[in-house]
C-alpha cells in the first residue's frame, strides 16, 4: 500500500472439492506482522468456499497477502478466475479504534 489509512480488504476462495484447510490475510508493515486473527477462517472442516472481509489500520508501505493452510496439504482451486479474489479498498484517513474494528465470516453448507 502507497498510502496508509483505513482499509476494507474482502477475500473469496472457491476449491474444486471440499478441503480442510483455513484461510487468512497475512499483513506486513515493515518488519512487523499486523495481527489479523479477524480475518482467519480456520480449518475445522472440510470446506470448499471462504469468504471474509475486514477494517484494518494499514501504514504506508504494508503487504498483503491471501494464504491457505491447515492438515490437508493440497487445494484445487475453481478454474476461470473463480478460484481466488483478494480486493482492498481504501476507506480514507480515517483510523480505526481497536473497538471499531469489525469482521464477517460466512459459512455456506459444503
Amino acid at each position: 500500500m502507497d498510502e496508509g489509512g483505513a482499509y476494507l480488504i474482502s477475500y473469496h476462495v472457491n476449491t474444486t472439492e471440499p478441503v480442510t484447510v483455513g484461510t487468512r490475510l497475512n499483513i506486513k508493515s515493515g518488519f512487523r506482522y499486523t495481527d489479523t486473527t479477524a480475518s482467519t477462517i480456520p480449518p475445522t472442516a472440510p470446506r470448499s468456499s471462504f469468504e471474509n472481509h475486514v477494517k484494518i489500520n494499514l501504514t504506508p508501505g504494508s503487504t498483503i497477502s491471501l494464504e491457505m493452510f491447515g492438515p490437508d496439504g493440497t487445494a484445487t482451486l475453481l478454474g476461470g478466475g473463480a478460484g481466488a479474489s483478494l480486493t482492498i479498498i481504501r476507506l480514507g484517513d480515517t483510523i480505526f479504534r481497536l473497538d471499531e474494528h469489525d469482521s464477517d465470516v460466512e459459512i455456506g453448507d459444503d
